[in-house]
């Protein structure tokens, strides 16, 4: 019988054959994800053992020092956390490209957009790529720049 000349039921069955072909496929793909992923939460948590018994062995070390020089260790400056702010400037572009011909100082920008002074963002660097991109120019001097969609 040709394919088609088959009857509708063996039609069905084929498809049927090859849906639960499909469905098995993606079970296993789904068990192979879990195992990784359970993999992954194990690594991770050894990371965080291990940190935390390396900042347990520096405070022993701080105190011996301390211990020998007299002298209370100095504290290191805590790094402030970097955060990738892509996302939040292809917003802020698109924002100003629906208001082209309106110029923007950094405060007007800050104010509509309060994540950026949460996190402390200069706006000057901020928008460096995207006007170098093209996407946006700036203009005015140092004290008075404006950013305004190209």
């Amino acid at each position: 019988m040709s394919k088609l000349t088959q009857k509708p039921e063996s039609a069905n069955a084929i498809a049927r054959q090859a849906l639960d072909k499909i469905k098995e496929i993606d079970r296993q793909a789904q068990a192979e994800k879990d195992k990784q992923l359970e993999s992954l939460h194990q690594a991770r948590e050894a990371i965080t053992t291990r940190i935390a018994e390396l900042e347990h062995q520096q405070s022993e070390i701080d105190v011996a020092i301390a211990s020998i020089t007299g002298k209370s260790p100095e504290k290191t400056k805590e790094r402030r956390k970097r955060t990738d702010m892509t996302e939040a400037r292809q917003r802020v572009v698109r924002w100003m490209q629906s208001h082209k011909g309106t110029r923007y100082s950094a405060a007007q920008l800050l104010a509509e957009f309060p994540e950026l002074a949460e996190a402390d963002v200069k706006i000057s660097m901020f928008l460096k790529a995207a006007v170098e991109a093209g996407e946006l120019d700036k203009q005015g001097d140092r004290v008075n720049m404006t950013y305004g969609a190209v």
